[in-house]
């Protein structure tokens, strides 16, 4: 394949991934005024998180399958298309209901734009034996998105209405997608090999990905960090405000240092994974500094101590994101380009269903209820410990020698 293309076509992938994390989490940082306007608590605003999070889950399997089947340019564009109108219906929705149904709406565009870009990308570097560079760096677009929906837009919305704000980055979203559509170009056809816009997803397609053990062992993974990536983006912020008095706007940087710290330990973790042809101790890894961390992040929190609780988020992020890159890595290539996108869709799907419904929903009923996110600290760390030893248990390296091409699974065994 043309280097040129490929870094062209990763970029492209890149930018507009990163657009999707305003919708997706850029409602974060105007938390309390939405509290304030719909008169609702902290268990339903976790709802607004929780609703979206379902959708995406719900939808990522299938649109997995779909950009394997369609090429993952035609559902980035549908992705773009769908977070635009659930942008609109979330800027003017009157009641809290509605505002509910925007963010299911925006879900499924949300699992659309999570799956192709990363998929785009795998299949334009897995030919040069790079698959881990280019997911490495694909998931740098969080920090990227964060940057830009919990700072940047923290700044647009205190110039201007949050309902306004909402409404023009609809705009940009529409803009976004004709950008797309007029530049990026799937990754070419194989000489010999036809698109396979034709076939359907069989039952044994689907059960023998889902059943394939670095399939499996790549979710439970993702499920632990989506659940970090959750208390980091939806809560940290919250917690800075209300505890520490920090303005909206500094807690939303905070916030993003988790993900920013994370571009750099994907891009590591990705490129040394690809050398060292090793993926399972990378991801370990990641599972293992999460427990850590956590454990600390319990006890500074019940010391108050807000400036060190803020200084371990990139500390997470690092290692939790250099895993990611890996596990995302290892779950394609363990079932082949045919259902490269369909596998990560499964890992995608399962981590942020869990890892961004249950925990953000335990977190509020326990502020609700106690006040405190202390013991929602304390179960993190316990959870993410049971994480890491099933990770450890089903994940197991590729032969160097097994191909990787042809999607060959069977029994789910490798």
């Amino acid at each position: 394949m043309d280097n040129k293309k490929r870094w062209t076509a990763l970029w492209i992938s890149f930018f507009a991934m990163s657009f999707m994390f305003i919708p997706y989490v850029g409602y974060s940082i105007i938390t309390i005024d939405l509290m304030e306007e719909f008169s609702i608590n902290y268990t339903q605003i976790s709802l607004i998180a929780s609703i979206a999070a379902i959708s995406a889950g719900l939808t990522l399997p299938f649109a997995g399958h779909y950009v394997d089947k369609y090429g993952p340019k035609k559902i980035m564009l549908v992705g773009i298309g769908i977070l635009a109108i659930g942008q609109l219906v979330f800027a003017f929705a009157p009641s809290f209901g509605l505002l509910l149904f925007s963010r299911a709406i925006l879900g499924v565009g949300i699992g659309l734009m999570i799956i192709a870009p990363y998929t785009m990308a795998l299949l334009w570097f897995k030919e040069s034996n790079s698959a881990g560079l280019g997911l490495g760096i694909m998931l740098g677009t969080d920090s990227i998105g964060i940057l830009m929906s919990n700072y940047l837009l923290a700044i647009v919305l205190n110039a201007i209405s949050w309902r306004m704000g909402m409404f023009w980055t609809s705009i940009v979203l529409i803009v976004l997608g004709l950008f797309v559509a007029l530049s990026l170009k799937n990754p070419p056809i194989k000489k010999g090999e036809h698109p396979d816009n034709t076939n359907s997803l069989s039952i044994r397609d689907f059960i023998n990905t889902l059943t394939n053990r670095n399939v499996i062992g790549a979710t439970i993974y993702l499920i632990g960090l989506f659940s970090i990536f959750s208390l980091a983006v939806y809560w940290i912020p919250t917690i800075l405000i209300e505890e520490r008095g920090w303005s909206a706007e500094l807690s939303g940087f905070i916030s993003t240092t988790f993900a920013l710290a994370g571009f750099l330990g994907a891009f590591l973790f990705g490129i040394y994974s690809d050398k060292l042809k090793r993926r399972k101790i990378f991801i370990t890894v990641g599972n293992l500094s999460g427990v850590v961390i956590f454990a600390i992040v319990s006890y500074v929190y019940s010391l108050e101590n807000y400036i060190l609780l803020a200084a371990l988020l990139p500390v997470s992020g690092l290692l939790g994101y250099g895993g990611a890159s890996v596990a995302y890595t290892i779950a394609a290539e363990s079932v082949g380009d045919k259902k490269a996108g369909l596998a990560n869709g499964i890992v995608a799907g399962a981590g942020i269903f869990l890892g961004t419904v249950i925990i953000p929903t335990i977190l509020g009923y326990v502020k609700d209820i106690t006040g405190s996110y202390l013991f929602g600290f304390l179960s993190l760390a316990l959870f993410l410990g049971i994480v890491s030893i099933l990770s450890f248990l089903f994940l197991r390296d590729l032969k160097a020698t097994t191909p990787i091409n042809e999607g060959e699974i069977k029994g789910g065994k490798i």
